[in-house]
């Protein structure tokens, strides 16, 4: 059975080199790499008139670059991150993830009280690793492009009385963003129809 040091020494090794690695290739590629952003997005569903659904479509290397480096080379403080261990990457990302939640601000008309909740982040393990798979992309990709794929942060919107129309206030480091808001239609199928016709 090997010793719980020797084990222990064997991981800093391993994270040190991937952190040497990283870093290094940075100065290498940093000037060709071809990962190019896409717009955020945002979706928000009006469940009924006191209830709104609202997923938020971002792009995590320019999110977390915006909010804690925003004068950092992008490409270099993603890698960064890719090389930081879990609870230091943790540690920021839960950062990030409070600034934010604290800077969307919904607002109805004057009086009504509006309730944010059940923000819905990936975990910090997840979005690290989404992370070292991009930064190894763009050091590999010799000059294709690719692109991002956005996490999804979601969250709910309610209110004692009718919130439409609604008010939002984005940080800078959400925008530019496109937003669809949207209201269901139902429609019924009964069993006694063979066939329904569905209008958009």
């Amino acid at each position: 059975m090997i010793p719980s040091k020797i084990l222990m020494q064997h991981k800093l090794v391993k994270t040190s080199f991937f952190v040497f690695i990283i870093l290094n290739m940075v100065l290498f590629v940093r000037e060709a790499q071809s990962h190019e952003l896409q717009e955020n997005r945002a979706s928000l569903v009006l469940r009924n008139e006191r209830q709104i659904s609202v997923t938020f479509y971002l792009n995590l290397t320019e999110l977390l670059h915006k909010t804690l480096m925003p004068k950092q080379d992008r490409f270099e403080h993603t890698a960064k991150l890719a090389a930081m261990n879990e609870a230091d990457f943790s540690k920021q990302y839960g950062d990030v993830k409070k600034l934010i939640e604290s800077s969307v601000l919904f607002n109805a008309a004057p009086g009504k009280k509006i309730n944010v909740r059940e923000w819905q982040w990936p975990e910090p393990k997840v979005a690290q690793k989404n992370i070292r798979e991009l930064t190894m992309q763009s050091v590999v990709s010799s000059g294709q492009h690719f692109h991002e794929n956005p996490i999804e942060v979601r969250l709910q919107i309610q209110s004692d009385e009718s919130i439409d129309p609604l008010m939002l206030e984005l940080p800078v480091s959400m925008k530019p963003m496109t937003l669809v808001a949207s209201r269901p239609k139902q429609t019924r199928f009964d069993l006694s129809a063979k066939k329904i016709t569905i209008n958009f």
